[in-house]
């Protein structure tokens, strides 16, 4: 997947929803509704991200990343392992 073409969702740890402690990754825009189930999202889904350049959209996702972990405590291997489909992140 393509960074410039997804929404990364997650919900933190302590949240009082089925996703608590989960990490998505998938494409925008989202005409399935999946993305309602969780409590952040980011990705092409901010209009910063959408006008940002490659440089910028790859902060905003290790910046995403770290928001994830620290702020929502989610496993650092599980948001990792959402991560993994998008192409930038692998490289």
């Amino acid at each position: 997947m393509k960074l410039a073409e997804v929404m990364i969702a997650g919900t933190p740890i302590g949240a009082q929803m089925r996703t608590a402690g989960l990490v998505t990754v998938d494409a925008h825009p989202d005409t399935t509704g999946w993305s309602a189930r969780y409590m952040h999202a980011v990705g092409a889904c901010d209009a910063e991200f959408v006008a940002g350049g490659d440089a910028e959209r790859l902060a905003i996702l290790f910046k995403a990343f770290h928001a994830m972990v620290v702020r929502d405590g989610i496993l650092p291997e599980n948001a990792h392992a959402a991560l993994t489909p998008i192409d930038e992140y692998r490289r």
